[in-house]
């Protein structure tokens, strides 16, 4: 409900609700634990601290007094996994800018290190020699850096701890791009990516907390590779040719990043097998190609946003848009919402500003092309709003070009459909449900569906689950 400042109120309280209940349920989870004492009460008080720590305003002296409380609880445990990933998580939980404590998180580290190595848990002594790695990071201190990341590397390999692998492959490519080895770096990032293509199955059933962290732990690789890839500034057209080619590489291996993100992110949200299954059956008619169709991928990055277009004969161009993601997300909403006012033309301004930024620097390379479907695989907020509705300032896009989307190109099957006796079944709601208004015009839109396809229509009071499956059995 773009807009819509009651829902946005309403939902915010919610959040607040939510989360004084979860901080509710956590301080009586501390308070439970005591009796238990050891491993358990230290879990339960990093627990909470995790979450104070996300609080706008958070209570200092009591995630000081709940680590206090937690080194001593930890001090007369016997080494075990449990003891050593108490430790990496107490020194993890200190906010990245507090760099005033370094040296105690080095040195609950260190213990974490000691007591991996003295009950033979490799994975453990991985994750605590990355994370010093990133404290050395964190203080641009690279090459001490990088020397503990090569050997939280070489720990995760020897269990074939893919989770803890990829992270320290990710970070040696951060520590390669910072020191100006970008090559290097690419190289190692792909080697991360590939890393997380063989848990990619696992994610969501074997490791909860990789899945959850998403956002944070696994996206990041791909859009900073893909940033890598299409490094604006190798893009000069000055250089030779032989450099030319290799940026026509990059473009293509970026595409096939961002393809690998798609079904990472479908992946993650569906959480479960469905997607793979997708896949497969793209994959049997993946030979196919559309000679009529164009395809932009947009990649929403830190700083700016990537266009990248594949011709029919798949020739491959890119433009940089010069726009960060906060803005750029700050210009598709304000197109959101004056596009769901339905009764003025407001956002015709807004559509056309938001051509001249992603398609106009496309416009020659399209007209120099000869097809009719222009495909979007969009990324992001982009998502959010209709590509047919740009505008520009002499037509909308959907004039030139049967417009397509779809959310990853490895997933569309490219057969055409078998067009010989279809039967339709059209779902809809045409009236008010608080706190979505009446939709006036579904009854119209329903009826041209069913005079050009035929089929059973259902609205409003036939709209239920019961007859919805009545409908789906009636023709499986």
């Amino acid at each position: 409900l773009e807009g819509d400042s009651t829902e946005e109120a309403r939902l915010t309280q919610l959040v607040e609700q939510n989360t004084t209940a979860a901080l509710d349920a956590l301080k009586q989870s501390v308070k439970e634990s005591v009796a238990l004492g050891g491993l358990a009460q230290a879990r339960a008080r990093l627990n909470l601290n995790r979450l104070l720590a996300r609080s706008p305003s958070p209570q200092q002296d009591l995630i000081n007094s709940n680590r206090a409380r937690v080194l001593v609880l930890l001090e007369v445990e016997p080494d075990s996994r449990d003891k050593a990933y108490a430790l990496i998580n107490l020194a993890t939980s200190f906010h990245p800018t507090q760099a005033e404590f370094g040296n105690e998180k080095m040195k609950l580290l260190d213990r974490a290190i000691a007591v991996a190595k003295n009950i033979g848990d490799l994975r453990a002594e991985s994750f605590a020699l990355g994370s010093q790695a990133q404290i050395y990071e964190s203080a641009l201190q690279y090459e001490k850096a990088m020397a503990l990341t090569r050997q939280a590397q070489f720990a995760a390999q020897q269990v074939s701890a893919a989770d803890s692998l990829y992270r320290w492959q990710w970070q040696a490519g951060r520590i390669l791009k910072a020191t100006g080895k970008i090559q290097q770096a690419i190289s190692v990032y792909e080697q991360a990516i590939a890393t997380l293509q063989t848990i990619r199955g696992d994610i969501v059933a074997a490791n909860q907390d990789l899945q959850f962290d998403f956002r944070d732990a696994v996206e990041p690789v791909y859009r900073e590779l893909i940033a890598l890839l299409l490094d604006p500034d190798a893009s000069n057209t000055s250089v030779s040719q032989v450099v030319k080619n290799t940026i026509s590489q990059n473009i293509s291996r970026a595409i096939d990043v961002s393809e690998l993100l798609k079904l990472a992110e479908l992946q993650n949200f569906f959480g479960d097998e469905c997607v793979q299954v997708a896949l497969n059956n793209a994959k049997s008619n993946a030979g196919q190609s559309d000679a009529n169709a164009a395809v932009v991928y947009s990649v929403i990055l830190a700083d700016r946003t990537e266009m990248v277009l594949q011709l029919p004969n798949k020739t491959l161009t890119h433009h940089p848009v010069k726009m960060s993601a906060e803005q750029l997300q700050h210009e598709i909403d304000s197109l959101r919402l004056l596009l769901e006012k339905r009764a003025t033309d407001e956002y015709l301004s807004q559509a056309q500003k938001i051509y001249d930024v992603l398609i106009r620097p496309l416009e020659a390379d399209l007209a120099a092309a000869n097809f009719k479907t222009l495909v979007f695989v969009n990324d992001g907020v982009l998502r959010k709003v209709p590509m047919a509705a740009l505008h520009d300032r002499k037509q909308f896009l959907i004039e030139k070009y049967a417009i397509a989307t779809t959310p990853s190109l490895s997933l569309t099957t490219r057969g055409s459909l078998e067009r010989t006796n279809l039967q339709a079944l059209i779902l809809g709601l045409t009236v008010e449900r608080p706190p979505f208004t009446a939709l006036l015009n579904v009854n119209d839109e329903a009826n041209g569906v069913q005079k050009i396809l035929k089929g059973t229509k259902l609205l409003d009071r036939d709209f239920t689950q019961k007859n919805l499956l009545s409908q789906l059995q009636k023709q499986s």
